[in-house]
């Protein structure tokens, strides 16, 4: 079976959001509005914004408010609750890089984005299908 595609599994996950648990996908936009985040998922990088109609990826450019950098068994083992956000910091499983403000704007974000992942009874199937794709699964 071929590698997951991270970008594409999240951008599904948001649309997944946006359909199940619409008022927490209204509190990540509002969270991370106008916020350039650049996220490297297993070495590949990109730019994700919600521009007001939908998420879209782009190449990163040279200036972002935040970097961030992880694995796919990373984000498996946090959506699991295998690690905790803080463990996976501290392990530097999760790498990220920004002034303290777009931090502790994406670490809301994230917490938003895992609670919400988690309640939505589509994310099963969604990530038993990133599971099947995963070399380590």
């Amino acid at each position: 079976m071929r590698r997951a595609d991270f970008f594409t599994f999240l951008v599904r996950s948001l649309r997944l959001l946006a359909s199940e648990q619409p008022q927490a996908h209204d509190a990540l936009v509002a969270t991370i509005a106008r916020m350039q985040a650049c996220l490297h998922a297993d070495g590949v990088a990109r730019w994700i914004r919600f521009d007001g109609f939908g998420w879209t990826l782009n190449s990163c450019g040279q200036y972002t408010d935040l970097d961030v950098a992880f694995d796919m068994k990373t984000i498996l083992d946090l959506v699991d609750g295998q690690i905790t956000l803080e463990q996976a910091i501290a392990q530097e499983r999760l790498r990220v890089r920004g002034s303290s403000d777009a931090i502790e704007r994406f670490y809301h974000a994230l917490l938003i984005y895992l609670e919400a992942l988690i309640r939505s009874s589509g994310a099963i199937d969604l990530l038993n299908e990133l599971r099947m794709s995963m070399p380590f699964a």
